[in-house]
């Protein structure tokens, strides 16, 4: 609130960009293709190292204080528990009645991880129910490729940008 730097976490290796806190703001998640580094978010000090196991993650969330969920590029969910490092359980996402061959191009979490937004490789444009590892709905848009994804904080409204200078939501 003051505007002030609180903490620099270096991270030694290209980081992905993909990040989240905690619900209760303790933690702090860092996505670097097969590993999520989990941070104390006071001090910054390194709490555990999870190495995803199903290729380059491009997503994670907190679902609760005690588990993150990541997905990856192959489109597997993965949840783990934040108290022992563990993987707990991996899904893999349905895409129709096939699993995803194309791969994952982009996707984010609505903010309490119980749904997936993705682009995949062809353009295709799919919401997952992450506790079902099933397709929601198939989004219709501008015709562009997503250049992000956002939620609102309620997880009720998705906002798509695209290179074109379109915003849609």
């Amino acid at each position: 609130r003051t505007g002030e730097l609180q903490n620099t976490l270096e991270i030694y290796f290209p980081f992905s960009g993909k990040c989240a806190f905690s619900p209760d703001g303790k933690l702090v998640a860092a996505l670097k293709k097969n590993k999520i580094l989990l941070f104390g978010s006071l001090y910054g000090t390194l709490k555990r190292t999870l190495n995803v196991q199903s290729g380059d993650g491009i997503a994670i969330a907190f679902l609760s204080n005690e588990q993150l969920i990541s997905a990856s590029r192959d489109g597997t969910l993965e949840i783990w528990s934040t108290i022992s490092g563990k993987l707990q359980q991996t899904a893999p996402l349905g895409y129709e009645e096939e699993l995803i061959s194309d791969g994952l191009a982009k996707a984010n979490f609505s903010p309490d991880g119980s749904l997936l937004v993705g682009t995949l490789g062809d353009g295709t444009r799919k919401l997952w129910d992450t506790e079902k590892a099933k397709i929601q709905h198939t989004l219709k848009s501008h015709g562009e490729k997503f250049q992000s994804l956002a939620f609102s904080p309620d997880g009720q409204l998705l906002a798509t940008g695209s290179g074109h200078g379109i915003l849609e939501l």
